[in-house]
């Protein structure tokens, strides 16, 4: 009795033989044409100047809604990949006919992407600014654990840190200039945990160390952390008590994770 494969391969050859010579499957084509084009835009480009003229030609010129735009052509005018000096070439390679709407349209897709990318760029020295005035702590301890996950990462990325702690938003920095030496201490230990999910190699025994590290300010440039010396330990519990001791109006909760950090530090 054959098996099923051999069954397959049979009928594999009768439909080779039946099939018409020269017979090839029809592939699909997506095309895109220019209406599509327009309705994807942003609303910040329909804000545009030049815009209104570019509807104008659209809505007048009847030939110019029929063209049919394959991939490649759209990627090129929604990305306005097409410098000037080449759009006669654009032209003769995807078979389009000449129109004031390209060039048009090139000219305001590269004004709002210019436009875009100097508003990320602004927004990003804006955080980064803030980020760095954060408490000198913090920032060591930011720097740190981004460093901490480069060392784990197959890659040498650092995704969860760029995911989780590092701010994206201008939103995200102004919590951060908000956050009081308790909410650090809590976000540091859940990042920490994020990372020890994500990279099974770095174990609670450093984890915790690294946090004791941060709590008592003596985070070290090595990665992963050493055991830092008795001395430091004490010298920074002790600094950091003088402000965080409860009978000088510090925070009691701050001066237990001293205590929790100097012991595992001391174990």
């Amino acid at each position: 009795m054959p098996t099923n494969r051999q069954l397959y391969r049979r009928y594999r050859r009768s439909s080779l033989r039946t099939r018409r010579p020269g017979h090839t499957r029809a592939r699909t084509r997506r095309t895109f044409s220019i209406p599509q084009l327009l309705e994807r835009q942003p609303k910040t480009l329909r804000r545009h100047p030049l815009y209104p003229q570019i509807l104008e030609y659209v809505r007048t010129d009847r030939q110019l809604r029929a063209v049919a735009l394959s991939r490649n052509a759209y990627a090129k005018l929604n990305e306005a990949f097409i410098p000037s000096t080449d759009l006669q070439k654009f032209y003769q390679r995807y078979r389009l006919a000449p129109h004031p709407f390209y060039p048009l349209f090139l000219t305001a897709k590269r004004e709002y992407l210019a436009k875009r990318e100097r508003i990320q760029n602004e927004r990003k020295h804006y955080i980064r600014t803030r980020t760095r005035n954060l408490p000198a702590a913090v920032v060591a301890a930011i720097r740190y654990l981004g460093h901490l996950e480069t060392h784990y990462n197959r890659g040498n990325e650092h995704p969860v840190w760029s995911a989780q702690l590092y701010p994206k938003s201008k939103k995200r920095v102004h919590e951060y200039e908000r956050y009081a030496t308790l909410d650090w201490i809590r976000t540091v230990r859940e990042h920490l945990q994020a990372l020890g999910t994500r990279y099974p190699a770095l174990t609670p025994v450093i984890a915790e160390r690294v946090h004791a590290c941060f709590v008592l300010e003596c985070l070290p440039a090595a990665v992963p952390p050493p055991r830092p010396s008795p001395r430091v330990v004490k010298e920074r519990y002790r600094a950091l008590c003088l402000h965080h001791h409860p009978d000088q109006g510090g925070d009691a909760q701050v001066f237990i994770a001293l205590k929790v950090a100097r012991d595992t530090l001391l174990r």
